[in-house]
């Protein structure tokens, strides 16, 4: 899954030269397999970090939508495909601009209960002051949608309803929150496992880790190279947060992103060390506490989180012995004790 094979770039050639052979006929007549085969290049392109290609991909898939060819939009659920692949490139290339919003989804959700009602986890109200009003705002519609899907789970899910949701925080994540430059490093770091945690409470849509787990990387970087900033000393919940989420994600991973794993695992044995040298004993395990209790998560992370290596050294080094220990909130109790639609299939998938 994580190495390009040479069967997979024989076919790739030879959809390429299809394509090719499309463009270069003088009736210019595609068919939904031309545009069906430039979206599965797009979708390569970004499983193998290419955005050159990406790119390239879309300039041709744009000159068909709108162009003069026979062809002359792509089917609604082909726009739905479009928009999503747009979204995964906005995030996984870093650049809001980067390809054009070819079939934007009319996105028909909105919120349903009044302003007053909603809850933000009490984490993020901790520690706002380095969280942007707009992240903030989507981290409440990912809690209204874990909610509707919990109080489902013993019957189907309106699938259009959820996925439409998934669509308005995923592509304001991707688009309309501040650009990843413009954005502080714990902000930045809140988006990648905002969003990572949205697209795995439902995956219906997309039932494949690849996404979450190539962010889980862009946060392992962004972590690691801040294990010791200062910036963090304030905010020690909230970094302990973003490795459950990180690691935990990591540990879906089957081959999409070489050695994802294993860089959580020496992460996670840094940060202990580093964390148990520097801070207070009753600082760490307050920090944990909060960290498993105050935040949003999905599945079971919470409970299956000592399974991921490293995880029980840590609890133990900073402090929280049983688990016990926690004081389980509503929203921790919610999360511990049933897991959303689709998350299960994602973590028993291959």
């Amino acid at each position: 899954m994580g190495q390009l094979t040479l069967e997979a770039l024989r076919l790739k050639g030879k959809a390429l030269e299809c394509l090719r052979m499309a463009i270069s006929s003088a009736d210019q007549n595609w068919t939904y397999s031309d545009i069906g085969a430039i979206m599965i290049l797009r979708g390569d392109a970004y499983k193998w970090n290419d955005p050159g290609c990406h790119q390239a991909h879309t300039q041709g898939l744009s000159r068909i939508a709108h162009g003069g060819q026979k062809v002359s939009r792509l089917t609604p659920m082909a726009e739905r495909a479009v928009f999503w692949q747009d979204v995964t490139a906005a995030l996984l290339f870093d650049s809001k601009h980067f390809t054009p919003r070819l079939a934007p989804l009319p996105v028909q959700w909105r919120r349903e209960g009044p302003q007053g009602h909603r809850r933000t986890p009490k984490g993020f109200l901790e520690h706002r002051d380095v969280i942007s009003h707009g992240l903030l705002d989507c981290i409440e519609d990912i809690v209204e949608l874990q909610e509707i899907i919990l109080s489902n789970s013993d019957r189907a899910v309106d699938f259009f309803k959820v996925d439409n949701m998934q669509a308005s925080i995923e592509s304001r994540l991707a688009y309309q929150c501040p650009t990843a430059n413009a954005l502080s490093l714990t902000a930045e770091c809140c988006r990648l496992a905002a969003f990572i945690t949205c697209f795995l409470s439902f995956t219906e849509t997309w039932d494949n880790v690849l996404v979450p787990c190539k962010l889980s990387d862009k946060l392992h970087v962004l972590l690691y190279n801040s294990l010791e900033d200062p910036v963090w000393v304030q905010h020690r919940a909230l970094q302990i947060w973003l490795l459950l989420v990180g690691s935990c994600t990591a540990s879906l991973d089957h081959g999409h992103v070489e050695g994802l794993k294993g860089k959580w695992d020496e992460t996670l044995d840094r940060f202990t060390k580093y964390s148990v040298k520097l801070l207070e004993p009753d600082m760490n395990k307050e920090a944990l506490i909060s960290a498993l209790q105050d935040f949003i998560y999905c599945g079971d992370w919470l409970r299956k989180r000592q399974e991921v290596r490293g995880w029980v050294v840590l609890e133990m080094a900073l402090g929280l012995q049983r688990p016990s220990e926690l004081q389980k909130s509503d929203l921790f109790h919610s999360a511990a004790s049933a897991e959303p639609r689709g998350t299960t299939a994602m973590l028993s998938s291959p």
